[in-house]
């Protein structure tokens, strides 16, 4: 089964390609022979696809249901691609190869997802194809289709209205009508009647009245659309309108005033309709949304992510857990199995569709006619571009189909019919080469508007043309000629650029973009990788290794820490459930970036490849000295270099051991006490006490602009009201400035501040340093707050202040508020993972220094730094001078109640090492570990001496 799925991968890119190599060559080959065998090589194409794919299809799951549908789908290939030929050998058959292309691909996708609309589709193409047949005969024989402007008018505008006043909602917009238990979306037919009605208007007539009239009907339409919300629909009748303005006047300002126009009518409808509203959140961050809107396009970049170049192979990938797969997502359910190199050749066999449609409507000799086909190829193109646009993240999702491949009998039917038209036409041009055999010279002369498309200077010689008249009417022919294919060449490049950034997208999505997309926890395809891979190893930055699979004689796997309780928190575990880089890797740890030929031999052998190896930042020695230094306190300790954002080690208490943990889960879970499995470094929220005071000191200094001039007498009580305020054991600190204020931790000095500047400038400085928001971090983690809750009372102003009251803060956000203000107000993306190496040992990709932002200015970091400096030299954090090395930081001891009443306070202490040229920051919490001068001091010591050794 595996080598079928490896061969299968590998020839169905194979037909595509040549399928699209012969798109691309028909009109270079210079003989009629070369160009019946290019056409005969696409056929076998078809054909071969659709039977291989289809036998993938019953290797996979043998049905009896799908044996008759593959059955049905051959027969009715063969059939049209016969019928075409036998009944209107004039019609272009590489029109019938594309289309047939197109279909068969959407046959074998929309079989593997749901085969009963498989079945529908091919008795609605068949139907559909049915009627084709006759539409040449139609177009051939009633020459009033150009006379009929109004009727296609009222039939395209009472149809929207129909819709609008009568359809159910369906996904946020209304877009079909049920009759007789048939559902048919109106706006599938009324493309080709705006479109028949737009070329009866500027046929022969292109002055402004004209196009002013066109212009109020084409709104009409787009409209009623608009208030229906089918915004995908709308959107392709407003392009078609403009390109064939455009291509009718020549005149770029009518295109240009369309272009502002429709931009106001977008913004209109964004605050007009919560459903664009939600389309253009969803496009922006659809992870953000992913319970709601977000979730179809999540999973379809996940699944173009998965599938890779040469994707998963039919059948075997997850394009079910696509909402919708098989209509508005298939381009991603077919990236999946088929792979991304699939996708482009099929975009590219769009734009080849697109651009012959062009070509015939330029060979096509009557205004009327080289307007609809225009008009007709226009929506076509532009209708993949919103599908594949809003499926790939390029632009919002509009809701339609892709023509030809999704499922969906109205999109279907039209299609077909619309290049039944545009045969049609282009059969019709054929007759008129013949006609003109017996147009007279006088009539040849008069007629010069109508010789567009043929060529006049022939003409003119057989008919022995050598006038100064005669002279005359080729020049006026010839200008026209060239200007009218200026145009047409300057919308097939447009349209050709539009298919050209979907593909350059759909290439940089999966060359660039994907790993990020795919590493999300939400993305369950993830585990399916284990299938394949062997889970690679996890090490440290100096080459421990901190997980590892170890595979037995037998070949069963298990997961090993070797470092066993010392990094549990941050490696995490992938027993019942994952978490820390065994979750946040995950995606990486279940790719291989082995040799080529290895992992193609272990493919087809069905071996597994190993697993990339993750190497952190992380360093063995400072996380064993930060794990004892903490000893036998729960708490959390983190420090990280401040200006790469390396996270150099990641210590939470109490832990566990993940090499047990499976046998020992029932009892960690139940334990709420303790809360084993808490990285309290990230998710354990405690009240900051007087680290705080760096907040409350940056508020003053935002406010004054400076640290002088700041006087308080501290007589260790601060009254306000019935409000009192006590300094740290009862400590009266007699005559302040600002700078001994901080140094000695002075409580009621910081509460006159907090005081004098209010609730709101605190809080807004709180803010301004990611309290009440998100932080940048791989590991979850739960936000700090500083007056999240809105209570603004006086003695919680006094008591937030200085680090108590209302406030909650993680040490993983201290830690990043030090990290900043050592880095000149910069902070630094935190990092946990170096760089990834393959099996063989070869760098696969290296994660460098990336930037958060500025979150304070470079005086304001200055301020705080020359503050911190004082607390080591002369205050509370005094033990950590004369070691050898400068250090600054903040001490804090904040008061809490247990559940049982019994008073306790948390030691923390944040700190630089080296504060004018930053090597390392420290945040470190030791739950009631009393005066953090005795417990976190002391731990900030050792963690500094240790790195002096190491770095």
């Amino acid at each position: 089964m595996n080598l079928l799925t490896q061969l299968s991968k590998i020839f169905f890119i194979i037909l595509i390609l040549i399928f699209s190599l012969e798109d691309f060559t028909y009109f270079k080959k210079r003989t009629e022979e070369r160009r019946k065998k290019g056409l005969g090589r696409q056929r076998s194409v078809i054909i071969f696809t659709l039977i291989f794919g289809y036998a993938i299809l019953l290797v996979n799951n043998f049905s009896i249901g799908v044996a008759i549908i593959g059955a049905a789908a051959l027969v009715y290939v063969m059939l049209t691609m016969m019928l075409w030929r036998l009944i209107y050998p004039r019609a272009s058959q590489l029109l019938v190869n594309n289309m047939l292309m197109l279909l068969v691909i959407g046959f074998i996708m929309i079989c593997r997802l749901k085969p009963d609309e498989a079945w529908k589709q091919i008795v609605i193409a068949a139907a559909a194809t049915v009627f084709a047949f006759i539409i040449p005969v139609i177009i051939r024989k009633l020459r009033i289709l150009s006379k009929l402007t109004w009727l296609y008018a009222v039939l395209g505008i009472v149809a929207l209205m129909a819709v609008l006043a009568l359809a159910a909602i369906s996904g946020g917009a209304k877009l079909s009508l049920t009759i007789g238990g048939i559902s048919f979306q109106f706006s599938e037919i009324v493309k080709i009647t705006l479109v028949f009605f737009i070329a009866c208007m500027l046929k022969e007539d292109t002055s402004f009245k004209r196009v002013a009239v066109t212009t109020v009907v084409a709104a009409l339409h787009v409209i009623l659309l608009v208030l229906s919300t089918d915004l995908g629909s709308a959107l392709v009748f407003f392009v078609a309108y403009l390109v064939m303005v455009f291509a009718a006047t020549h005149k770029p300002a009518y295109t240009l005033a369309g272009l502002g126009g429709g931009a106001l009518a977008a913004v209109g409808a964004y605050f007009a309709f919560s459903h664009v509203r939600k389309r253009v959140i969803a496009w922006q961050d659809p992870f953000s949304v992913y319970d709601g809107a977000g979730f179809q396009i999540v999973q379809g970049l996940f699944a173009i992510g998965a599938g890779g170049w040469f994707g998963t192979g039919l059948c075997q990938g997850s394009p079910t857990s696509i909402p919708v797969a098989s209509k508005d997502f298939i381009f991603a359910a077919i990236c999946e199995e088929f792979g991304c190199i699939f996708g482009i050749c099929l975009l590219l066999v769009c734009m080849c569709l697109f651009l012959l449609i062009v070509n015939m409507a330029v060979m096509i000799r009557r205004p009327f006619y080289k307007l609809i086909a225009l008009g007709l190829g226009t929506e076509y193109a532009f209708q993949v571009f919103l599908t594949v646009g809003g499926v790939i993240k390029l632009i919002p999702m509009t809701g339609i189909t892709l023509p030809l491949v999704s499922y969906g009998g109205s999109s279907v039917m039209s299609t077909i019919i619309m290049l039944a038209i545009i045969q049609g036409l282009y059969i019709l041009r054929e007759d008129e080469g013949v006609e003109f055999e017996a147009i007279s010279d006088d009539d040849l002369l008069d007629n010069t508007e109508d010789l567009i498309g043929l060529d006049v200077r022939d003409i003119l010689e057989e008919k022995g043309g050598q006038t100064e008249d005669d002279q005359k009417a080729f020049r006026q022919a010839e200008k026209k000629k060239r200007k009218r294919s200026r145009v047409y060449l300057v919308i097939s490049y447009g349209f050709v650029a539009l298919f050209l950034v979907l593909i350059g997208y759909v290439a940089y999505f999966n060359g660039v973009l994907k790993d990020d997309v795919l590493k999300s926890s939400y993305n369950k395809r993830q585990d399916s990788l284990g299938e394949y891979v062997i889970r690679g190893n996890i090490e440290s930055a100096d080459g421990v290794i901190l997980a590892e699979t170890l595979v037995d004689d037998e070949g069963n796997e298990h997961r090993s820490y070797p470092c066993g309780r010392l990094f549990a928190h941050v490696v995490g575990y992938v027993n019942n459930g994952k978490s820390g880089l065994e979750s946040e890797e995950n995606y990486t740890l279940l790719t291989a970036h082995n040799n080529v030929v290895d992992h193609v031999i272990n493919d087809f052998l069905d071996k597994k490849n190993p697993g990339d190896t993750v190497v952190t930042t992380l360093n063995a020695t400072m996380q064993q000295t930060a794990y004892e230094a903490l000893g036998g306190y729960q708490g959390a300790i983190i420090a990280l270099d401040p200006k790469t954002g390396d996270v150099i080690c990641l210590v939470s208490k109490p832990d566990f051991d993940p090499n047990t943990l499976a046998a020992e889960w029932a009892d960690l879970v139940a334990d709420s006490s303790a809360s084993n499995l808490v990285n309290r470094v990230t998710q354990g929220r405690y009240a900051p006490g007087s680290v705080f005071k760096i907040v409350t000191a940056l508020a003053y200094y935002k406010e004054n602009g400076s640290l002088d001039g700041y006087h308080y007498t501290c007589t260790g009580e601060y009254v306000h009201e019935d409000n009192a305020i006590h300094c740290f054991q009862g400590e009266v600190h007699g005559e302040l400035d600002l700078y001994k204020a901080f140094a000695e931790s002075c409580n009621c000095a910081f509460t006159d501040i907090g005081m004098t500047l209010g609730d709101k400038k605190l809080k807004a400085t709180a803010d301004s340093v990611l309290f009440n928001g998100k932080l940048p971090s791989d590991l979850p983690y739960n936000q700090s707050s500083c007056f999240k809750d809105g209570t603004t009372d006086v003695f919680n102003l006094m008591q937030v202040s200085f680090g108590q009251g209302t406030t909650l803060v993680t040490p993983y956000h201290m830690a990043l508020l030090t990290a900043a203000i050592a880095n000149d107000g910069v902070l630094m993306k935190p990092n946990l993972v170096s760089y990834v190496k393959n099996h063989e040992g070869h760098v696969v990709s290296q994660k460098g220094a990336e930037t958060y932002g500025r979150i304070l200015t470079e005086d304001e970091a200055e301020a705080m730094t020359t503050l911190m400096k004082g607390v080591v030299t002369e205050g509370t954090a005094s033990a950590l001078s004369g070691r050898g090395y400068e250090a600054a930081g903040k001490t804090g001891t904040a008061d809490f109640v247990a559940a049982d009443d019994t008073p306790g306070a948390n030691s923390w202490f944040v700190g630089i090492l080296n504060p004018d040229d930053p090597e390392l920051v420290v945040a470190i919490l030791a739950e009631n570990g009393g005066s953090s001068a005795a417990t976190a001091v002391p731990i900030a010591a050792q963690l500094f001496d240790t790195y002096m050794t190491v770095k």
